[in-house]
């Protein structure tokens, strides 16, 4: 589990340094991190406090098509919060491989231009956090533990409620 949670560290910090370079928006300035916990860390920060990453199965279109609209939401709701929502592009097929022009097919078809997307088709991502079915979605908090883990279609209403209790700080 600890490489796991290297491996995505490591994926997340690509994520976020390319999706600031696809902008070209320098980002905030680079500092050393915080020593603290995510109840001692302000949710205004300009680095996400928690991340949330949807394992979503983009050959099919059914209640994964759903969930885009879940995550849009989500993320319009809670990105000045410092949630970051990041999609990992699944197959329930993992031998299908990678297809640049499927992947920017998704990010316009399935309206998720303002988000990262990122593809793990050989579902080693999926694997390392045993993830089995489609969508899939996982709060992170910033030391790359789960808070929160949801198998299957999550409407706002699920989701909103438990972001907002993870965001809060505990009196």
């Amino acid at each position: 589990m600890r490489f796991a949670a290297a491996v995505v560290f490591f994926l997340l910090g690509s994520v976020l340094l390319f999706s600031s370079l696809e902008t070209h928006d320098p980002g905030p300035p680079v500092r050393e991190a915080p020593s603290s916990t995510l109840e001692e860390t302000p949710a205004t920060t300009s680095a996400p406090a928690v991340f949330l990453m949807a394992f979503i199965d983009t050959s099919t279109s059914d209640e994964n098509r759903s969930h885009a609209l879940v995550l849009r939401s989500i993320r319009d709701q809670y990105e000045s919060k410092g949630v970051r929502v990041i999609v990992v592009q699944s197959s329930s097929d993992p031998g299908a491989g990678y297809d640049p022009v499927e992947q920017l097919n998704v990010r316009y078809d399935w309206g998720l231009t303002e988000m990262t997307i990122l593809p793990d088709l050989d579902g080693r991502l999926a694997e390392a956090y045993s993830v089995r079915e489609f969508p899939t979605t996982i709060v992170l908090g910033e030391l790359g533990d789960p808070l929160a883990v949801w198998t299957g279609y999550s409407p706002p209403s699920v989701v909103g409620p438990a972001l907002n209790r993870i965001l809060t700080p505990a009196s």
